[in-house]
């Protein structure tokens, strides 16, 4: 009986030792960051997670890569996506940034909601909305094997593209220091039900001090651009990266069938074909499933070009953000018929 009572008495001492220490870092982030404004997010207990996720269940496991586990799991009747890292994790700090940067663009519509989080762990344990048709790496691929897991439409891939530009470009203008993602991938960019994406992971975002914003050093400066703006074209050519896989349905390293299947990355994979000037010959074949109207024909030639423009070797030659989601509310008004948001 004792001895029970210690183990929990040392337990509890751990869990509160955890909250307390992830407490204070949080609140210095929050202050030094937003003066301690965002939005509200809720506190929640290491039991309440265990419990929500049946003690971290392997069946409710939905990703995981070397850092972190992604489980589904219910709390208060609703589903709710749960964000564990590894017991090995040691990068802390990126945690506590994504906390700050999450609970202060959970307002927008095309970001995934952090719902809470739990500061009783060594490395809090986030939560978040739950996203019904999972991440865009596992809905893209045309290679993808989960029979359950049915292609996108045309009509969707451009809304998805449209979310995402239109999220990023918030990112970068709306608020006094520009902040950019500098992790756009199609992993974190999750799906509702009705096609909304949604982009995650705010880990390693970075706020651009007032020097950067008009300093020009080193490459930057040759370049004739602030490390502010050279910052954000690397966020517009990861976008344009995507645009490429909502195009191809390849991932971003795929395989040269000209070559035996050596592995390359898309950006040059697709580069070969524009320059041979076939790249039709790569086009997901699910785009081709659907009927191809010459309204669609123009929009996905001009989805090229765009997406070629934003992945340019030279940063000051690639457009803003805010000039790609513009440019894409363009190419969906194209269209002389609305396309369906669902899965064809």
């Amino acid at each position: 009986m004792t001895m029970c009572f210690r183990i929990r008495a040392t337990l509890k001492s751990k869990e509160e030792k955890a909250f307390i220490r992830n407490g204070s870092i949080l609140l210095q982030q929050l202050i030094a960051f937003c003066n301690g404004k965002c939005n509200p997010i809720c506190g929640f207990s290491a039991k309440e997670l265990k419990r929500a996720t049946n003690n971290y269940d392997l069946r409710q496991l939905l990703h995981e890569n070397g850092f972190y586990k992604f489980y589904k799991g219910f709390l208060r009747d609703q589903p709710v996506l749960i964000k564990k890292f590894k017991g090995n994790f040691q990068r802390s700090e990126v945690v506590f940034n994504e906390i700050v940067i999450a609970s202060l663009m959970s307002i927008h519509k095309n970001v995934l909601k952090l719902l809470g989080c739990c500061l009783e762990t060594k490395v809090p344990t986030l939560v978040f909305e739950f996203a019904e048709r999972g991440n865009l790496d596992d809905q893209i691929s045309s290679k993808n094997n989960n029979c359950h897991v049915q292609p996108l439409s045309w009509g969707c891939r451009l809304k998805i593209a449209m979310d995402i530009a239109n999220v990023v470009t918030y990112l970068h203008n709306s608020f006094r220091r520009p902040i950019v993602h500098r992790n756009i991938h199609c992993l974190n960019i999750h799906l509702s039900e009705h096609c909304t994406a949604k982009l995650s992971d705010f880990s390693v975002c970075y706020a651009v001090s007032d020097d950067e914003m008009d300093m020009k050093d080193g490459m930057e400066g040759i370049m004739g651009l602030s490390t502010a703006e050279y910052m954000a074209k690397q966020d517009v050519c990861s976008f344009g990266i995507v645009l490429l896989i909502l195009l191809t349905g390849q991932k971003e390293i795929c395989n040269d069938h000209l070559e035996n299947n050596k592995r390359i990355y898309l950006a040059d994979y697709v580069k070969k074909y524009v320059h041979n000037n076939n790249f039709n010959d790569i086009l997901d074949p699910m785009i081709f499933r659907e009927e191809m109207l010459e309204e669609k024909e123009r929009q996905v030639e001009a989805f090229k070009v765009l997406a070629m423009n934003c992945i340019c070797e030279s940063p000051g030659d690639r457009p803003t953000i805010t000039d790609v989601a513009k440019e894409l509310r363009r190419i969906y008004q194209m269209q002389r018929f609305k396309f369906s948001h669902n899965i064809d």
